[in-house]
């Protein structure tokens, strides 16, 4: 007699095995690029990540503005689209390609240079615009 699971049969249980392996390194490897805060530092911003930080130049800045409705649904772009975060590439009216950065759409924050724009969810946002402005063009004097 063959030797088989006590709740299913050796092939159900290798693919849900499998099945559940997969899960756990997506789990896994999305929470590593999750967002985890933002930080601006002269001319540049600073994504902060679990394993890492990203730097955004941020030389020029013309605008740092409030738009809760930044982040609302749009067929053009490309990036993970939840599941800890916002983050990639979308066009977004008014404002056209945007790099998103993203975790929490009531706090979007849209920062724009002559060369980008990114939307960003800081927990403070007009905390955040106001050291955004004053820090943003810095680097260009330092």
């Amino acid at each position: 007699m063959l030797a088989a699971s006590a709740w299913a049969p050796w092939p159900v249980s290798a693919v849900l095995l499998g099945v559940g392996v997969v899960l756990a390194l997506l789990f896994a490897g999305v929470a590593a690029v999750a967002i985890r805060g933002y930080r601006i530092e002269p001319g540049v911003l600073r994504v902060e990540r679990p394993l890492w930080a990203s730097s955004h130049p941020l030389a020029g800045l013309t605008s740092a503005a409030r738009d809760p409705r930044a982040l609302r649904f749009t067929w053009l772009g490309f990036g993970n689209n939840g599941f800890f975060a916002v983050n990639g590439w979308r066009v977004v009216e008014p404002y056209g390609w945007c790099r998103v950065l993203a975790t929490d759409a009531d706090s979007a924050v849209v920062l724009r240079t002559p060369n980008a724009t990114y939307i960003v969810t800081p927990d403070r946002p007009d905390e955040f615009i106001q050291q955004a402005l004053a820090l943003a063009n810095a680097g260009l004097t330092s």
